[in-house]
């Protein structure tokens, strides 16, 4: 559960008025809810009555690429939840929760990762919920339920580390293609290009926050600061 504290920190974090409107009526309806998920259709009813009309997707796109909401998909519906965070940490409750730890978290999303990897290169570009399981019997996590499954997809599509298509009448998944700091860039910092390229990125302890910004930045990168220094 959230605190009082919690919630206005993440709300004084949040920039515009809609973003924070529509994060804390999520948090009212869940809370009224039980947290069994909130529909877009409630969401969009009660803002109506307080006449807050926004144009939801690219605001709930914004909250869960920044780890503030989690949506799953049941019964041909999105279902909104809200993602408690751990204090003076980034990482989310369901990898700190007593069953999961962090190496066990960080195996078993790149263990996802490969999965996906080798569908896509022999199968399809994407990849559905059913097949995902079926490759999954073939690793260590064959035993996975169907909410973990979900879990990790939701953890990895945070992440930006894949997306979401509608395929065959149902939500698939595709890698976001890998790029290195000075690809996806085309930046040259100081001429120091063959330093960047030296880079361990995906080393990098700032690398997670960085990514809630949607972009790493060589400019105000701490981590390329420190190493060029050091």
């Amino acid at each position: 559960m959230i605190s009082n504290a919690q919630m206005r920190e993440r709300l004084d974090a949040l920039e515009t008025i809609p973003l924070k409107n529509v994060y804390y009526t999520i948090y009212e309806l869940s809370v009224r809810n039980r947290h069994r998920g909130v529909t877009i259709n409630e969401l969009q009813t009660t803002l109506a009555r307080r006449r807050r009309r926004y144009d939801l997707l690219p605001l709930l796109d914004q909250l869960e690429r920044r780890h503030y909401i989690i949506s799953k998909h049941e019964r041909q519906r999105r279902l909104l939840f809200l993602i408690e965070t751990v204090s003076q940490t980034t990482m989310t409750t369901w990898m700190l929760n007593g069953h999961y730890d962090e190496a066990y978290a960080t195996d078993l999303l790149q263990t996802f990762l490969d999965v996906l990897q080798r569908y896509t290169e022999k199968k399809t570009p994407y990849i559905s919920l059913l097949a995902l399981k079926k490759e999954l019997q073939e690793t260590k996590y064959a035993t996975l339920s169907d909410a973990e499954i979900q879990m990790a997809l939701d953890v990895l599509y945070a992440d930006e580390a894949i997306t979401r298509l509608e395929a065959d009448q149902q939500t698939c998944y595709r890698l976001v293609p890998s790029t290195s700091l000075t690809s996806s860039l085309g930046f040259d910092f100081n001429n120091r290009t063959d330093v960047l390229n030296l880079i361990p990125c995906g080393q990098c302890p700032h690398l997670f926050t960085c990514r809630g910004t949607h972009h790493l930045d060589p400019v105000t990168c701490q981590y390329l600061s420190d190493w060029l220094q050091g």
